[in-house]
């Protein structure tokens, strides 16, 4: 019986027109779900978010909520933009993909 667990940030795969590749998303995703993974961490504050556009982070979020199926649990937030107000939208749009 496996007693790990993990849930990782995910890393950001892009193809060679430097946009996220969403098909390489939902290997990894495979990939971690087989090796036990108790939830994902997505849309967070790694490095990569900051190269995307706002529809790009949200579009990657709705993405992966769909693909994972509620088999367990995703976590999205990363709180992006200038103000607290902007952080704030930003964070209220991740939300319409709650499943």
């Amino acid at each position: 019986m496996n007693t790990n667990k993990f849930v990782p940030v995910m890393i950001t795969p892009f193809n060679l027109k430097a946009k996220v590749d969403l098909d390489v998303v939902s290997n990894l995703i495979d990939f971690y779900l087989a090796a036990g993974v108790k939830g994902f961490f997505a849309n967070c504050l790694s490095s990569e978010m900051y190269s995307i556009t706002e529809d790009e982070r949200l579009e990657l979020t709705q993405h992966i909520v769909r693909y994972v199926n509620g088999r367990v649990p995703v976590v999205a937030t990363g709180s992006f933009g200038l103000t607290v107000n902007d952080k704030a939208d930003f964070t209220k749009k991740n939300l319409r993909y709650r499943y």
